[in-house]
């Protein structure tokens, strides 16, 4: 017969057992606790417990994991990778060194890629899961419904046109195309998130079926009155009325063609046409480079202060700008990396028309311009304004002359239409300075012959009178020889009258 104690103890030692084994299976989760990422705590969902992780960076309390089809908690939790029962419908993160394993239909699956809660079982989902023990049991527990080489495709009905939401919202009847080797359209399923290619909601998501941030769609007024169309929507707060490719950090558009154009098959090369970041726009790329090419305007506005319209980097042969014009044929304007700009026009000088220049600078008064003869190759700087007549500076190549108010330097280095000031002027002659009027050998002239060219010729000997003055020109330097020489030669005069006058005071 048991005594009282003994029975006792084995009552005790049953309820403790009980309540251990109660522990093993009890909701962990506090909503007092803050959670910080890597914590696990235990849930039951559908009636199983199991272990989730928490994944978000910042520490809370404010998500319960047990609500894992809620959009707003579900992608915070996932079932963590020392999970080892039976599979439930939840958020499974890939962990490559750990991949979570988990048991369904008697089989034993290892996770492949991320899934959501609204996935299916992984018996329809090889994609996702590896079956380990598939071959150990009939063929119709593990059935593979994808064809090798045969992305699955999923289907969706629009729901509201809203796809804003983290995971999506996954409401809506919709399909699966599954390949060759199974059916290829199955209506009425719910919208699958871990398909490569979705079609949902208007939009083409390339990612993920749940993933709006890769993908094409059309944003703008739907005009189309054959089918339902939804609501107007906007990208970039635009209406761009067109469809708009869009992705997560930028995208591309590329051209993928054989190195060998001519040949059947052989090596492929990539090529970036077309490549955008949040922040840049690439055209080309650095190894391979395209040109940009437009047949309209390229109309740069709302330049911020200290930025450039236009930025280019290069060499100093480098063209940075270049035009040509395809009337004439040539290159009309170019820029270089060594600062050199060259212009090339077929406009001539014209000394009343404005618009024949090839560089005009024009205030509110007045135009400067520039350019060139090509008849007379003249370079040209011209001034006018709304009252005067235009006045020109030109340089011709000729002789290197320089004309101010003409564009006649007839065989003068400078020529100058109208009067000069100046402070000073410095001459340098070529001939001699007439200093032989004191050489011994000089032959000065009497003032009887002086006197009598005067009369005769009403000008001085050796000086230009003022007809030959106004047919021709004369030399500043020359002329003012000219007149030293008549000064010198009127000292020696006043010289010689002196001894002449000395002679007569001293006979008296």
């Amino acid at each position: 017969m048991i005594k009282k104690k003994t029975l006792r103890v084995l009552f005790c030692a049953l309820v403790a057992c009980f309540s251990i084994n109660l522990s093993l299976f009890a909701d962990t989760y506090s909503p007092d606790v803050v959670y910080t990422k890597g914590d696990e705590v235990t849930v039951t969902i559908n009636g199983t417990t199991i272990t989730v992780v928490y994944l978000n960076d910042s520490p809370s309390s404010n998500f319960m994991p047990s609500t894992p089809y809620d959009v707003n908690n579900g992608w915070l939790w996932s079932v963590s990778p020392n999970y080892t029962g039976e599979w439930v419908a939840y958020h499974y993160m890939l962990f490559p060194e750990s991949p979570t394993t988990v048991t369904h239909a008697g089989n034993t699956y290892r996770l492949l890629k991320e899934v959501w809660a609204s996935t299916t079982s992984p018996a329809s989902n090889s994609w996702a899961w590896e079956c380990l023990d598939c071959e150990l049991s009939s063929a119709q527990s593990c059935p593979n419904p994808f064809a090798t080489d045969y992305f699955p495709i999923s289907l969706a009905q629009q729901n509201n046109g809203d796809d804003t939401t983290t995971p999506v919202n996954a409401s809506g009847s919709g399909g699966i195309v599954q390949g060759q080797g199974g059916k290829f359209i199955d209506i009425g399923q719910q919208r699958e998130c871990q398909t490569p290619l979705s079609l949902y909601n208007n939009d083409i998501y390339f990612r993920d079926g749940c993933d709006p941030h890769a993908g094409l769609g059309y944003y703008g007024i739907a005009d189309n009155t054959n089918v339902p169309a939804p609501p107007k929507r906007l990208f970039a707060d635009t209406d761009t009325d067109g469809p708009v490719l869009y992705g997560w950090k930028g995208g591309a558009l590329g051209i993928r063609q054989r190195r060998n154009l001519s040949a059947v098959n052989g090596e492929h090369i990539e090529k970036i046409a077309l490549q955008w970041t949040p922040d840049t726009i690439y055209i080309g790329s650095k190894d391979i480079p395209m040109q940009l090419r437009t047949y309209t305007t390229i109309n740069s506005t709302n330049i911020p202060s200290n930025k450039s319209a236009i930025y280019a980097t290069g060499v100093d042969k480098t063209r940075f700008l270049t035009f040509h014009n395809t009337n004439l044929g040539k290159t009309t304007f170019s820029v270089t990396g060594n600062g050199n700009v060259t212009l090339s026009t077929e406009s001539d000088y014209s000394s009343n028309a404005t618009g024949n220049h090839a560089i005009q600078v024009k205030g509110t008064q007045q135009t400067m311009l520039l350019g060139v003869n090509s008849n007379t190759g003249i370079s040209y700087m011209q001034a006018s304004d709304n009252s005067q007549q235009n006045k020109t500076i030109a340089l011709n190549p000729n002789g290197g002359s320089v004309t101010i108010g003409t564009t006649n330097p007839s065989q003068y280095t400078l020529a100058v239409a109208g009067t000069i000031v100046a402070e000073g002027i410095y001459c340098k002659l070529q001939s001699n300075w007439p200093d032989y009027v004191f050489d011994k050998s000089y032959e000065l002239m009497p003032l009887a012959s002086v006197e009598k060219y005067i009369k005769k010729n009403k000008h001085l000997p050796n000086v230009p009178s003022a007809t030959e003055i106004q047919d021709s020109e004369i030399s500043v330097g020359d002329m003012n020889a000219i007149l030293l020489k008549k000064i010198e030669e009127l000292t020696l005069y006043i010289i010689e009258q002196e001894k002449r006058i000395k002679e007569l005071e001293m006979k008296k």
